[in-house]
């Protein structure tokens, strides 16, 4: 005795596959009293692409169709020249035989048939194409927001871990452009003018030198005005963590910027419950959803990349470099700059004439998982 377990998700599959095998060659088209489901069109979709032939497809309709027959385009077919044995192209039930390689898969509600014809051979290709247009910008919306609403509940939780890491790294911020503040502003110099290159000239020689009678040496190179000077360059690398020479820094703002595009939406289920939720949306409350989620995902990139970024020019590398390059005998505004650990904490020490600035810095600020599902969007 045998049982049946019915899986709704695999059924029209099932019923594609046993139809299939049970009809003959020379039997008709299959009958569609409605629109074909998303299913079957995949289903078409992929024969197509595997043989190039949609013509053989058993349940296309490939008899004459009227030009002004109405139809509703359900999917683009491509066709693979390659594929065709007698190196023609395919047949279309509107015009001629050896047709097209670029068509559609289309639904004929006169007829209550599917069939795959060219492009523009019909008296209503337009109207078709614009309501084709329209049902596909439907289709990716609802896609997308299925996929989307998936990773609600994690992308929330990290907006709730990352209220920490926001606050902290704005007091770090603040605190540095406080007791810092003219050399912050030396350093957006050096970011803006120079590429956040860390670099010292020396001057080897100048056109002084060269007049008087013990010097020796070659010719030197002109430099600004009239004067003719040689020089050397000391390099030191780049600045890291260019964030934090900003005049303004926002990282709390841009994290409620994120709560505030997902925050909007009360929505809390399974997969089920969200295409519940999704199909009794408006096309106005779907479209606004999509653009909402669509910039959370902007909006947390950005703000992400900016904390990282703001931490880094605190990181020991950074700090190391930025000290050599402010104790070097040649920088004619000196700072210094260096990490001390006192105990489990970690403190970020900038020093220059009597202006100091001591920053705490969290271990746990390095530790922190950035992890967000970025969905991508199609938009016609």
């Amino acid at each position: 005795m045998f049982g049946l377990v019915w899986r709704p998700e695999r059924a029209e599959h099932t019923v594609i596959f046993w139809v299939r095998s049970q009809r003959g060659s020379n039997m008709p088209p299959r009958v569609f009293k409605e629109k074909p489901s998303n299913i079957f069109c995949d289903d078409v979709t992929e024969f197509v692409n595997k043989t190039g032939e949609p013509e053989k497809h058993p349940d296309l309709y490939t008899n004459h169709i009227p030009k002004d027959a109405e139809y509703i385009i359900l999917r683009r077919i491509k066709i693979d020249g390659k594929k065709r044995p007698n190196g023609d192209m395919a047949p279309c039930p509107m015009c001629s035989p050896n047709r097209f390689l670029d068509g559609d898969l289309v639904y004929v509600p006169s007829i209550a048939a599917a069939a795959v014809i060219g492009r523009c051979c019909a008296n209503h290709a337009v109207q078709a194409e614009r309501q084709f247009k329209i049902a596909e910008q439907k289709r990716y919306e609802e896609d997308y927001l299925i996929e989307a609403f998936r990773f609600l509940s994690s992308k929330r939780s990290t907006i709730r871990r990352a209220r920490s890491i926001a606050e902290q790294t704005l007091a770090i911020f603040r605190l540095f452009r406080r007791d810092m503040h003219d050399l912050q502003i030396r350093l957006r110099a050096i970011k803006e003018r120079g590429n956040s290159h860390l670099k010292l000239y020396e001057i080897i020689r100048s056109e002084e030198d060269e007049t008087q009678d013990d010097y020796f040496g070659p010719a030197g190179f002109r430099g600004a005005g009239n004067s003719a000077a040689e020089t050397r360059d000391v390099d030191f690398g780049f600045m890291s963590g260019t964030t934090a020479l900003m005049n303004d820094y926002q990282p709390v703002r841009e994290l409620n910027d994120v709560d505030r595009n997902i925050g909007f939406l009360n929505f809390e289920g399974d997969e089920e419950a969200a295409i519940n939720f999704i199909s009794e949306m408006t096309e106005g409350e779907r479209r606004a959803t999509v653009a909402s989620l669509h910039l959370a995902d902007k909006n947390y990139e950005k703000f992400s990349k900016r904390v990282q970024d703001c931490l880094m020019f605190f990181s020991p590398e950074n700090i190391a470099r930025l000290n050599q390059f402010g104790i070097h005998p040649l920088n004619h505004q000196p700072f210094s700059a260096e990490i001390k650990t006192i105990g489990p904490r970690r403190f970020v020490k900038f020093k220059e004439g009597r202006d100091t600035c001591n920053i705490p810095i969290d271990p746990d600020l390095a530790r922190f998982d950035y992890s967000w599902e970025m969905i991508p969007f199609k938009k016609n």
